[in-house]
């Protein structure tokens, strides 16, 4: 699935929206790295553990995608979904949910309407797919970078949970019926 649509885009600017390749893996690690920094140096077992679900689905491990943007070929942009764990389910409210996981820029990308494009194909993908609903976390790391304002205008913020990421910080939930 490809899409060279510009919403909200200079025509100058043309960003593809594709499924992730083996060969976009590189740069997906570090747009990770770069966000999984979260003060003290990139957290890599989040990294890998990352890397790892999108080298399954890239496998054809069920219940799971994920979408690149590119500029020229450039990734600059990421988005993923997979089956939540059981931590993430008790906030869903249907029976089908799927989880919006790995959702990143590049910062200079930011502001530009990619992400929106990211996350509408992604959005139309898990309902061909039959989910009935998207949750997704975010630490507080990324409150500051605009993430949560998306987030905001985009789902119903379900609440704050303390300790979710083994007592580092507490994360929100959001949650989108589809």
């Amino acid at each position: 699935m490809t899409s060279k649509q510009n919403d909200n885009m200079d025509a100058n600017f043309p960003i593809e929206i594709a499924q992730v390749e083996l060969s976009d893996l590189p740069a997906v690690k570090g747009l990770l790295t770069y966000w999984m920094d979260y003060g003290a140096g990139p957290d890599f077992e989040e990294i890998n553990a990352s890397v790892a679900k999108v080298e399954a689905a890239l496998n054809g491990q069920p219940d799971s995608g994920y979408f690149v943007a590119k500029e020229n070929g450039a990734v600059v942009g990421f988005i993923g979904f997979y089956k939540p764990e059981e931590k993430m389910t008790k906030h869903a409210k249907t029976a089908k949910p799927i989880e919006l996981v790995n959702f990143f820029m590049k910062p200079e990308y930011r502001a530009k309407g990619i992400g929106k494009r990211l996350f509408n194909t992604l959005i139309e993908t898990v309902k061909q797919k039959g989910y009935s609903e998207v949750i997704l976390n975010s630490g507080v790391k990324f409150g500051s970078t605009g993430g949560w304002g998306f987030y905001n205008r985009k789902m119903e913020y379900v609440g704050q949970v303390e300790n979710f990421y083994n007592d580092r910080y507490p994360t929100r939930i959001w949650r989108l019926d589809l």
